[in-house]
């Protein structure tokens, strides 16, 4: 007997759904199981190195006895919702499902799945607008343990770096389904009396952090398309913003 999961997508996002079928084979010979369980596991760090799995969710498809005949197949649908500002997949960490098919001990069968998560539609809207609209470029990326925040750094654009010097974002999904957060702007140094400044005076503090709140309406349109001007224009705003706070701040 084999038991195969497939999902209907290949990448997941926090706050989905994730929907499959999982497909039982027969093999050479004729075999029964008792029961079909479907277990969403998260798979989390161990402090001393590797990964421990945690069912977050479990899913009964098939609770009588059935016969599994020689060439054989049944399929069963199921769907699992993933929670919002879930972990995402990095490092071996992240998401699997895991089919176990019971029955006599010799006849019990299993098979696993990990998943690609990926932060929500929303967040990677954000990111991507300012990626084709404000030219940056993604420095890098990470997931912010148990407070769910998608950390994004930028490179901004060939123009904005005499002025920048980097793009940090502090992101998660709002219960409506936007996005909030927060915007921390490390500008570039001017000169070495900048430098000193920055060390030594009252400019050593100043590292404009902005508020981020950005509603649903706001990342996509009818046609369910992300609005990447609307957002570029918000975000845009900020940094331009950031900038005449500085000129203020060392004049």
């Amino acid at each position: 007997m084999k038991i195969r999961i497939v999902t209907d997508q290949a990448v997941h996002h926090q706050a989905g759904e994730i929907a499959g079928t999982v497909y039982v084979s027969g093999g050479d010979r004729d075999e029964s199981i008792e029961a079909l369980r479907l277990e969403l596991q998260e798979l989390v760090p161990n402090r001393g190195g590797g990964t421990s799995a945690r069912v977050r969710q479990t899913s009964v498809l098939q609770d009588d006895p059935i016969a599994v005949a020689p060439g054989s197949e049944r399929a069963y649908r199921f769907a699992f919702q993933l929670p919002q500002n879930c972990r995402v997949s990095d490092g071996g960490c992240g998401w699997q499902i895991v089919a176990v098919a019971a029955g006599r001990p010799e006849h019990d069968a299993r098979a696993t799945l990990v998943l690609e998560v990926q932060p929500s539609k929303e967040i990677l809207a954000l990111v991507e607008a300012c990626v084709s609209r404000l030219k940056c470029s993604v420095k890098s990326r990470t997931w912010g343990g148990s407070r769910g925040m998608t950390r994004v750094v930028l490179r901004p654009s060939a123009a904005l770096r005499p002025e920048i010097d980097s793009l940090q974002f502090t992101l998660s999904q709002d219960v409506g389904g936007g996005v909030g957060g927060s915007l921390l702007i490390r500008h570039a140094r001017k000169s070495f009396l900048e430098s000193v400044r920055a060390l030594f005076g009252p400019y050593r503090r100043y590292r404009p952090r902005k508020p981020i709140a950005m509603a649903l309406e706001r990342f996509f349109r009818g046609d369910a398309r992300a609005n990447e001007e609307a957002i570029a224009q918000h975000i845009g705003g900020l940094i331009d913003e950031a900038i005449r706070e500085r000129e203020q701040q060392t004049k």
